[in-house]
């Protein structure tokens, strides 16, 4: 369902309906990243939503994620064309427990603002050259070549590129049953720009870290966490007892022993 209010409201529809769209989490994460607020009680954001859903419903509930939908400004607009920050909400948004929704054109870092919806709806880019398939019903006022928007076809050939971020990330949450199916396990952090947790499922975990800063930070993890199987920058480096050097606008994965 779509009821665009706080999970506190929302939770009853949870009564007749196993799945809403969870726009308070949504807001909270962007205003995090945009702000470079508190991840820490982002996290605690989303713990107290999830559970105020229970409260309502028993049953397995399908917790439907996402950044923005149709009637929003475009993420990539929103971060004012900021890559860096685009990305790494884009890794919160698919190493956190749900099901992700992601709204066409977020993949490619389409652009689109108030006050005209019909421009936050713009013919999707597909090539910078006419060709067939590509839509033509609306000439476009912010997705645009001159805007900087690029092509899915020019990201799909670099390999740093937005729409290749996406793939990559989605490609490893749907290898993994704990980025599917597990919970969330915040690990407390004074750094404000870090955002640090453990998803478990079936007595196995993972170890997930975001820096929503611009700053390399230096942490602590839990010992037995030591095989990398995910990072978005080479320099991400596991250090010698339990530290991890994370760069700025960086995420990792860890797996245990």
């Amino acid at each position: 369902g779509e009821v665009w209010n706080l999970s506190i409201r929302i939770a009853p529809y949870l009564r007749s309906l196993d799945s809403v769209f969870n726009f308070e989490l949504a807001d909270i994460l962007i205003s995090c990243i945009l702000n470079e607020g508190n991840c820490s009680s982002m996290l605690n954001s989303y713990i107290r939503i999830i559970n105020n859903y229970k409260k309502e419903r028993h049953e397995e509930i399908i917790d439907a994620i996402f950044l923005s939908n149709h009637d929003q400004n475009r993420i990539m607009s929103v971060f004012n064309n900021n890559l860096s920050k685009t990305k790494i909400a884009a890794a919160l948004l698919l190493t956190l427990p749900g099901l992700p929704f992601i709204y066409y054109g977020e993949e490619i870092g389409m652009l689109g603002m108030k006050p005209h919806d019909k421009y936050r709806r713009e013919p999707f880019l597909w090539s910078a050259n006419q060709i067939q398939g590509q839509t033509t019903w609306l000439e476009p006022l912010y997705t645009t070549i001159s805007n900087g928007c690029i092509p899915l076809d020019q990201q799909l050939k670099d390999s740093n590129s937005l729409a290749n971020h996406y793939k990559k990330l989605i490609h490893i949450r749907c290898q993994s049953d704990i980025l599917l199916f597990g919970l969330l396990k915040p690990i407390p952090t004074r750094i404000r720009c870090l955002c640090l947790f453990e998803r478990e499922y079936n007595n196995k975990s993972i170890f997930i870290a975001h820096n929503i800063g611009y700053r390399m930070q230096q942490i602590s993890i839990p010992k037995i966490y030591c095989q990398i199987i995910y990072s978005t920058n080479d320099n991400n480096q596991l250090i010698t007892n339990g530290q991890l050097n994370l760069q700025g606008f960086s995420s990792i994965i860890i797996d245990s022993k």
